[in-house]
């Protein structure tokens, strides 16, 4: 068997993550928020409550899909069809004035699977004759206090490019779903035109489960970029380099973390379950990342089931699989 090459890069990184579902999905689950409207000028601000609901599921494009509904003095104001899966929390199609579905070209990312500060995603929405187009980054990582209590949340950013400036900030907690959202809307000179507040006072599920959070000691993923870019489980075997890569939560500094390369299932090339090669480094901080990278063996990759096993100190704490095509 041909020797695969490791290198190795430590960088450190604030992050925060846990295990839990991004929100649960329950059939009759409801959040309430205290709404605050405020129209610039010289117009007083404007108090409601706000409702969000599960109700139900409808199929859509083949596909089973929760109704996802927003309550305003107890009238239904827009229904979304969205899926909660491997791929995050993803809208297919939102209601539209006269209660229509209107379904998107492809399904638009609320909130990404895998929440890390920095991350970005793009969506675009066409709405009759103008074309929308939504940037999203993971701001920040921030402890939030509303009325249903203090969250940890990821502060999801948004900037949309239509003639006016809109701007949407949203704090979401994983487990529970959005805590705060702040949408503004201003004129081509800056002036505000409108600014929505919502403010989560209750919550569908125990607040204690997102103050005391499991939080795992390494997050792990494998792709095709170093830093950045989608976890991938599939490569080409012309692939130049596959990165193994891991977060660390409240490590201990010394700590010796671990990746094993395992070819599973490679045809004749090699037994089942051949260890191809191994890599370690030591931890220099508590939330320390690493990036282990193996690169291409001559001749390319072999076709066939690999994983990735990560190790810290001698506890087996994840496995990642992988194909080769």
């Amino acid at each position: 068997m041909r020797r695969f090459a490791f290198t190795i890069t430590l960088f450190l990184a604030a992050f925060a993550a846990s295990g839990t579902p991004l929100i649960p999905t329950k059939q009759g689950l409801t959040w309430k928020y205290d709404s605050l409207e405020e129209m610039g000028g010289d117009a007083a601000p404007v108090q409601s409550q706000v409702e969000y609901r599960i109700n139900g599921t409808q199929e859509f494009g083949g596909k089973q899909v929760l109704k996802f509904e927003t309550v305003s003095e107890g009238a239904v104001t827009k229904t979304q069809l969205i899926a909660v899966d491997q791929n995050g929390i993803r809208s297919f199609a939102h209601s539209s004035k006269d209660g229509t579905m209107i379904g998107f070209i492809s399904p638009q990312i609320l909130v990404p699977a895998k929440l890390k500060k920095g991350l970005s995603w793009d969506c675009v929405e066409e709405i009759a004759d103008l074309r929308v187009h939504e940037h999203f980054t993971v701001a920040d990582v921030e402890k939030v206090s509303v009325p249903a209590g203090d969250f940890e949340t990821f502060r999801l950013h948004c900037e949309e490019s239509v003639p006016m400036s809109v701007t949407i900030d949203r704090w979401f907690a994983s487990g529970i779903g959005l805590i705060r959202e702040v949408s503004t809307l201003r004129s081509p000179t800056g002036d505000l035109l409108h600014r929505r507040t919502l403010v989560l006072t209750k919550s569908p599920v125990d607040v204690v489960s997102v103050l005391r959070p499991v939080i795992k000691k390494l997050l792990v993923s494998v792709s095709n970029q170093r830093i950045g870019g989608e976890d991938v489980n599939e490569f080409s075997n012309a692939t130049q380099n596959i990165y193994a890569r891991w977060v660390g939560h409240d490590l201990r500094v010394g700590a010796k973390v671990r990746a094993v390369w395992v070819a599973e299932s490679i045809g004749d090339i090699a037994p089942p379950n051949y260890k191809i090669d191994e890599a370690s480094a030591v931890v220099t901080a508590p939330d320390a990342n690493g990036v282990f990278t193996l690169s291409q063996p001559e001749g390319g990759w072999a076709v066939g089931s690999y994983r990735v096993e990560f190790y810290l100190d001698e506890a087996l704490i994840d496995t990642v699989k992988l194909q080769i095509k």
